[in-house]
């Protein structure tokens, strides 16, 4: 619950999580920030009853923090990307499996409403997928270069990019085996990469994943092609409206049957991402860790490739 659980860390994603349920988390925490932080330092909530810990950190401190509140036994809620090595997120498996602690890895995106229904179309007679093309763009190009932390590494692929990974780790869970085809990387306004197209291949499935810091209106896009129709999503809820596109395909050519479902304005990720948190089971938590070691995967071979 969240009367049981405090949030380290009050950047961005920290204060979004705040006000979502201000009036009922029971601490914040954070040395450098002031607004909504109640304490800045770690003493002064040792005597605090809480459960869950929020940590909304940067990616190089994480895995001091996990290991730390880890062995104070409480359950964990990290934003994504998990930045740890293979064998360091094995071993957070171990001690969580022991301790019978919770710990999730933060991505929003897969609570989205139109991203659910996609997935519920996927498992109709839509035939073999023979391919999936994903945007992710937004206009903050000039906030993550003036952010301390931000402009580093993988730039725009562990940020954005480890969205689109993980929503085709949601939509396709059983296609973990993967190849790359093309990494085209661009430093427009930035220091590290800030627009990027990633070509895979998940069990035959062709991806293109394309992101951007330079679009200057928030745009997110999936479109899916297969034997027997192809799906459209456009928009994030959070945006605007949002709408699934679902055209049958008729043979042997000519104008497909277009089904749309709309959806309304709003932002009901996080609060269903908590509550996802709070209730993760065993098995569910298992196949958490299965994601993040199979992003972790991807990642690794993308330094090799750089």
């Amino acid at each position: 619950m969240i009367s049981d659980s405090g949030i380290f860390g009050m950047g961005i994603q920290g204060n979004k999580r705040f006000l979502l349920e201000k009036k009922n988390f029971l601490f914040t925490l954070d040395p450098y920030k002031k607004k909504n932080v109640k304490f800045s330092k770690l003493s002064q909530i040792e005597k605090i009853n809480y459960k869950n810990i929020f940590l909304c950190i940067p990616d190089k401190i994480k895995l001091k923090f996990i290991n730390f509140f880890l062995n104070k036994n409480k359950n964990i809620l990290v934003e994504k990307p998990l930045t740890l090595n293979e064998l360091q997120i094995k071993n957070v498996q171990r001690i969580c499996k022991k301790k019978k602690l919770k710990f999730y890895t933060a991505y929003n995106h897969r609570f989205e409403p139109n991203i659910i229904q996609l997935k519920k179309e996927l498992k109709k007679n839509i035939g073999k997928v023979y391919s999936v093309k994903m945007f992710y763009g937004n206009g903050t190009a000039k906030l993550v270069k003036d952010s301390n932390w931000k402009d580093k590494n993988n730039g725009i692929l562990e940020d954005l990019g480890s969205h689109l990974l993980d929503i085709c780790h949601f939509l396709f869970p059983k296609n973990k085996r993967f190849e790359f085809h093309y990494l085209k990387r661009n430093k427009f306004e930035n220091k590290f990469d800030d627009n990027v197209n990633l070509g895979i291949s998940l069990n035959k499935i062709f991806f293109d994943l394309g992101m951007s810091y330079c679009s200057w209106k928030n745009t997110f896009e999936i479109d899916v092609y297969a034997t027997n129709c192809s799906i459209h999503l456009r928009n994030l809820c959070k945006w605007g409206q949002s709408e699934i596109i679902v055209r049958r395909r008729i043979f042997p050519s000519g104008k497909p049957k277009e089904k749309i479902k709309n959806y309304k304005f709003g932002d009901p990720t996080w609060k269903r991402e908590h509550n996802y948190f709070f209730n993760i089971n065993y098995n569910e938590q298992q196949q958490i860790f299965k994601r993040d070691i199979w992003l972790n995967r991807i990642f690794n071979k993308i330094k090799k490739i750089r």
